[in-house]
């Protein structure tokens, strides 16, 4: 279990990204949390920064879309998050500083206990979790 965090973004309590103990990085999104290894997240913020941006995808096709109402829809395996489109400018403020956390171009915040009351586990390692294939 996850129990010593720090803080890489947060715009409220609900909605920040956070790396572990394990360096498992968890992105929480309301009541949802996505939690993933450093690099797939990196991943998964940068296809996000490109869908909203409106720029080519990753990959030719993506599960990570641009709707015609300016909303996003995210599927990981079988959970399918829609950010509207009043959610973009925050999601990709947060996706934008979490990438710069992650790469080193910043100061983190150290926090001692979870960032919420969920339990959060940390991602097996190696995990088997192919970022890359779900998003095409």
């Amino acid at each position: 279990m996850c129990n010593a965090f720090t803080m890489l973004v947060a715009t409220s309590d609900w909605r920040y990204v956070a790396q572990c103990e394990h360096k498992t990085v968890h992105l929480r999104w309301d009541h949802l949390t996505i939690s993933l290894p450093p690099q797939s997240f990196l991943t998964l913020a940068r296809q996000i920064l490109r869908e909203v941006a409106g720029a080519q995808p990753l990959r030719p096709t993506s599960d990570a879309t641009v709707n015609g109402q300016s909303s996003l829809r995210l599927r990981l395996h079988t959970v399918l998050l829609e950010f509207s489109a009043t959610d973009l400018p925050v999601l990709t403020e947060l996706m934008q500083q979490a990438i710069q956390q992650l790469s080193g171009d910043a100061p983190a915040t150290p926090r001692c206990a979870a960032p919420t009351p969920l339990a959060l586990q940390p991602i097996p390692q190696p995990s088997h979790f192919a970022l890359a294939q779900h998003l095409n």
